[in-house]
Parts: structure tokens; sequence; C-alpha cells
């Protein structure tokens, strides 16, 4: 983290609201923060201020009013406070809360040696696949080196129909359930 009232250089090229901001900052006590908090707060101070006077404005043209004053910035102030911020609950209602929460005994947690592990047909551990015969094997090198160029001749690759997925393997709709089963 770096301290950006350290840095008098960049101090300079701040605008004033940013200087004002890292004066805030220094007051609550905090010294350390990374350079992009005062924009951020920036950010935040303008997009709050500009809704509040946008908000303004509107009450003063309900008024048929063509400034602002004080009683309608009052009354945007209120408003943005209901619809953007809200309260923490009462701490009293958090402790009621976590009190009936808490009266709830969790599930015992039962002793095994090993993990648990769901049945075979739902992990990923048990085979999913099957070798064809060797004599398969050959029928199938013959028909891809006939497709194959005199430079890549010399170079046979694994074919994909070697490795098939078995019929056995395969989960089915009403399998889906209870793992403990």
């Amino acid at each position: 983290m770096n301290s950006v009232e350290n840095n008098p250089e960049r101090n300079k090229n701040l605008p004033k609201d940013a200087e004002t901001i890292i004066a805030v900052l220094q007051d609550m006590g905090v010294t350390e923060y990374e350079p992009k908090v005062v924009h951020q707060l920036l950010e935040f101070t303008y997009r709050y201020i500009s809704e509040v006077l946008d908000e303004a404005k509107v009450y003063a043209n309900h008024a048929g009013r063509s400034n602002i004053n004080v009683d309608d910035t009052k009354l945007a102030v209120m408003s943005q406070l209901d619809n953007s911020f809200t309260n923490p609950p009462p701490r009293d209602f958090l402790v009621d809360v976590a009190r009936q929460k808490n009266t709830i005994a969790l599930p015992l947690v039962k002793n095994y040696s090993a993990a648990r592990l769901p049945p075979d047909r739902y992990c990923l551990l048990s085979v999913n696949y099957r070798l064809k015969g060797s004599a398969d094997k050959k029928n199938v090198r013959k028909n891809s080196t006939k497709y194959l160029t005199t430079s890549t001749q010399k170079h046979l690759f694994a074919n994909p129909q070697v490795i098939m997925p078995s019929t056995n393997a395969k989960r089915k709709w009403h399998e889906i359930g209870n793992y403990d089963t």
C-alpha cells in the first residue's frame, strides 16, 4: 500500500477535491491506502452530488421554481438516503436472531477412517472407457494409413476410435438421486 500524502509531486497534480478527500482520510486516521482509493471516492462523491442535485432540480421544477433552494436539496438528500443506502438492523435484533439460530444443534459428524465417496456410478474414479480388441486396432491402422500423405506416414498418430466410451458407464436420468444408497 502506498501513502499518497508522502508523495509531494503527486499532490501538486491532484484537483482540490482530491486534496479534500486526502485530508478527510488523514483526519479519520487512515495513513496508508492505494492511490486508486482517492479516485474511487472522488467518483462516488461526484456521482452522489450529481444525483442529489438532479433530484433537487426535479423538486424545484415541481414547485414551479427555476432555482434550487435549501429545502429542495434537503428533500433530495433524504430521498437518496432512503433509496440508495440501507441501515443495518439493530444489534439487539441480530443478537436475538443469532440466539434462535444457535439453539438448533448442528448435525453430528460421523466418524469414518477415510473420506466417504458416493457410489461408483457417481464417481469419476471408475473406468468409463474400453479398448478395442487387437484385431480392431489393425483394421483401424490400415484404414488410417491410406489417408495419410507419404511425409506423415512415418509418424502414426493415435486414432480416437481406439478408445471408445463403454455403454454400461453412462449415467441415466433415473439414477440421479441419493448418493448414500
